[in-house]
């Protein structure tokens, strides 16, 4: 118990040193750190609470959770940012998804960039890269999540961007869509964005610095008929993407999305022809997306010159 308050102790120090906040030389168990009277703010909270738990996990080999605080206690300000982005030669990318379609194309684009890319999909990766390692898992298994980023802290020591590509569509009446339907779109398409989302800004806080781009889609502001699963979690995504973008600020951390307009892939693979071509007129620029159209947003939003944009979504084809 000794080691574990003395563990305490340390993240306590190096979290007040972020805040330059001086913190007495006797500093024990007993010292009030948060409320009425401590020395740090609520905003340090969530910074110890990360620092702790990767610190056990550090020093013990045990993944704990130490997440269950009153909603109260965390920040409702955001300070001015912390730093700038570090001179990295070959940035680490993770991209979800990759087994196939966008998700491929960009794990492919990023690597022949320099960068260090790690995927994961649900099924087996059958194409292979120098500077590209596969994980094959479900976005949306906590468990599972937890290791990746684990294993990603220690092969790289640190994860400069997020793409949070896997997802899945089904198109249906809603009087003709199944409970086990719902529950599936709505576990890899928000649930899975969120896991990710929070597990990569524990990585990048300690940087100060981290890029993490969103899917949407046009079925969004498009409200399509027989997509009401698929297009309400993409606004979910949507919309986490924004309360994220403040949350995280703080940290350095961007967080936009893109929202593509129908792409040749699998996931429209089984929409009639006539349909995706009535979706297609109602783009400004009526023609189908492409890979290259969505790197070209997710460069944009990568680029250690993007600090300054965040919250912000992207429809591609002038919806």
């Amino acid at each position: 118990m000794r080691d574990v308050m003395s563990l305490v102790l340390r993240c306590v120090r190096d979290v007040a040193e972020e805040q330059m906040v001086e913190l007495p030389s006797s500093l024990t168990e007993d010292t009030p750190l948060f409320g009425r009277g401590g020395l740090l703010d609520s905003l340090a909270l969530v910074s110890l609470v990360v620092s702790v738990e990767e610190a056990i996990a550090d020093e013990f080999g045990r993944t704990v959770s130490l997440r269950s605080v009153p909603w109260a206690l965390w920040p409702t300000t955001r300070p001015a940012w912390y730093g700038k982005p570090p001179e990295v030669s070959a940035p680490v990318t993770l991209v979800t998804g990759t087994r196939k379609g966008i998700g491929k194309s960009l794990a492919k684009h990023y690597v022949d960039l320099g960068h260090r890319v790690v995927g994961c999909s649900r099924q087996a990766c059958d194409w292979d890269l120098d500077g590209y390692s596969h994980h094959q898992m479900d976005v949306a298994d906590e468990a599972a999540a937890t290791e990746l980023f684990a294993r990603v802290r220690r092969e790289h020591g640190r994860l400069d961007h997020l793409l949070n590509n896997a997802g899945i569509a089904v198109m249906n009446h809603a009087l003709l869509t199944p409970i086990d339907t719902v529950q599936r779109v709505m576990n890899t398409n928000v649930v899975g964005t969120f896991l990710f989302c929070r597990e990569a800004a524990k990585l990048m806080r300690k940087a100060k610095f981290g890029r993490i781009v969103n899917f949407t889609t046009v079925a969004v502001p498009f409200k399509l008929e027989g997509e009401a699963v698929y297009a309400a979690s993409k606004a979910a995504v949507l919309l986490l993407t924004q309360v994220l973008a403040r949350e995280l600020a703080t940290y350095g951390i961007t967080v936009n999305s893109v929202g593509p307009v129908p792409i040749r892939t699998d996931l429209i693979r089984g929409v009639p022809e006539e349909q995706l071509a009535s979706l297609v007129a109602r783009q400004a620029i009526p023609r189908f997306g492409t890979y290259e159209d969505v790197s070209n947003v997710t460069d944009f939003f990568l680029r250690p010159e993007s600090g300054f944009v965040t919250g912000q979504n992207l429809y591609l084809g002038g919806v």
